[in-house]
């Protein structure tokens, strides 16, 4: 679990705290405040322990302890870009977290992928954190993820700070080396599909994962048999519309339980089999059995038009749901903002075109150059 410490370590109570006699704070030295918080002399840190059964309750083994003990490092990190739940992971082998020093420039996303090793859970003192070698990539890492058995692991990271490119990451064997390896680069084959997230599948065999394509967010599953054979490494496509938004293996089938959206619902839930993914079956949704909760399909389009170069620039366009091809309408054209992110196919509570279209306009969002999701040199203008 993750909870506050104190500058020495140990666990913060802020029910049994002294309380100060004043609200007046005093910073010697800059990070102040992150966004809408200031920062605090307690750290978020990783604590762990070990749970037993007894007459059929639970209880803890031993105190919890501090995984991050004697280090500056700090997880989850309170930014923007870790949800907490995907900052770290465990398995029988240990913790994985991802973190920055905070001695180091806050102001800056670098970060790293750490591996302390635990065989029992009830150690006094956790091991040193280990650094996962990322070799060149070295800006922002995230998703540290185990393999089922323990023995393997996963993450992402980006080149450096400020790129869009985010890559997969795979350590073979945890007990043998930290150094993790570029599945792209190592195996000679490449892609333009950027990994957002992916898990392990139930036997390790294979990983999913989700990634910007053509204004949408595919889900994507990649076999790890080249690991042990010449094969070559290929992404297989498991969805072609919408934005994945989480998946869950469903036992030891190659079945996955799919949450998705898109411009007209808002929540889709499918069961795709990985061996035969077009046969998708839609479990709910808005528009399941007729009901029509969603907006009208025929409310969107998407088009295709020559850019400056040579190449071409895909948008989507949002109708009112009263449009009549016979009469004209003011024109709404919505830029996103980044320059690197894009409009998917994707429904969102706080930039969404039908609040603009229901107003009486016909909306047009372009994917400009900058753009992600169509490769490369179109995301970084080149």
């Amino acid at each position: 679990m993750t909870g506050l410490a104190t500058p020495e370590g140990s666990l913060y109570n802020e029910e049994t705290v002294e309380k100060p006699k004043s609200s007046a704070r005093i910073y010697d030295k800059l990070y102040v405040r992150h966004w809408n918080k200031y920062i605090i002399p307690q750290r978020s840190v990783i604590w762990y322990s070990k749970l037993v059964k007894s007459d059929g309750k639970y209880s803890l083994a031993a105190p919890v302890h501090n995984a991050l003990k004697g280090t500056d490092f700090e997880c989850p990190f309170d930014d923007e870009t870790s949800d907490g739940a995907s900052a770290f992971d465990i398995s029988t082998t240990g913790i994985l977290f991802t973190s920055s020093k905070r001695s180091e420039n806050p102001y800056l996303t670098r970060s790293n992928i750490y591996f302390v090793p635990l065989t029992t859970f009830v150690e006094e003192e956790a091991p040193k954190p280990l650094r996962i070698d990322t070799g060149e990539l070295s800006g922002y890492t995230a998703n540290p993820r185990f393999s089922p058995c323990g023995k393997k692991a996963a993450l992402l990271a980006t080149p450096d700070i400020g790129s869009s490119e985010t890559y997969l990451l795979l350590v073979p064997d945890l007990a043998t080396s930290l150094h993790a390896m570029d599945v792209s680069k190592t195996t000679g084959f490449s892609w333009e599909v950027f990994p957002s997230s992916f898990e392990w599948s139930s036997d390790g065999k294979c990983i999913y994962m989700t990634a910007d394509e053509c204004a949408r967010v595919k889900l994507f599953s990649l076999s790890l048999s080249f690991l042990v054979s010449d094969e070559e490494a290929t992404l297989k496509p498991l969805t072609q519309n919408g934005a994945v938004s989480s998946y869950y293996s469903l036992g030891e089938s190659e079945k996955l339980l799919v949450s998705s959206t898109s411009l007209v619902d808002n929540s889709t839930y499918s069961i795709i089999d990985c061996t035969e993914p077009e046969n998708q079956i839609v479990i709910s949704s808005w528009s399941k059995n007729g009901l029509r909760l969603g907006l009208d399909p025929t409310q969107i389009s998407e088009m295709w038009f020559e850019g400056a170069g040579d190449y071409c620039v895909q948008a989507w366009v949002v109708k009112p749901s009263y449009f009549d091809e016979n009469k004209t309408y003011p024109l709404a054209l919505l830029i996103h903002g980044g320059p690197q992110d894009g409009w998917r196919e994707a429904w969102s509570t706080r930039w969404n075109p039908a609040v603009w279209a229901e107003q009486g306009y016909v909306v047009v969002m372009p994917n400009v150059t900058g753009s992600t999701g169509f490769g490369l040199d179109f995301s970084k203008g080149t």
